[in-house]
């Protein structure tokens, strides 16, 4: 479950960059 506990903050880092127009 730690994966996908990490996965899953990877993907709000992402989401986070997104919003702001980073790649």
């Amino acid at each position: 479950m730690e994966v996908v506990q990490e996965n899953i903050a990877v993907r709000t880092f992402w989401r986070y960059l997104l919003a702001k127009g980073v790649y």
